[in-house]
């Protein structure tokens, strides 16, 4: 996520720290890219993302057993 009020903030959308230290650069495009692919791959983080992934639904993936009744 590439969104300068939330990054001033420090609220970056980045599970890892290796990630979370990339945001900074691909933001200065200070990367060993073209500026053209920096651009396309800032484009890319920047599209809103609304709410979590759904959970699972492992009763419908065959050979995955069935959750547990407790």
């Amino acid at each position: 996520m590439i969104r300068p009020r939330d990054s001033a903030r420090g609220n970056e959308n980045a599970a890892f720290p290796v990630i979370a230290a990339l945001i900074p650069r691909i933001a200065r495009c200070d990367l060993p890219i073209r500026a053209t692919g920096c651009a396309d791959l800032r484009a890319i983080l920047e599209i809103p993302k609304g709410g979590t992934l759904p959970a699972p639904n492992r009763a419908a993936r065959p050979g995955s057993p069935a959750p547990s009744r407790v």
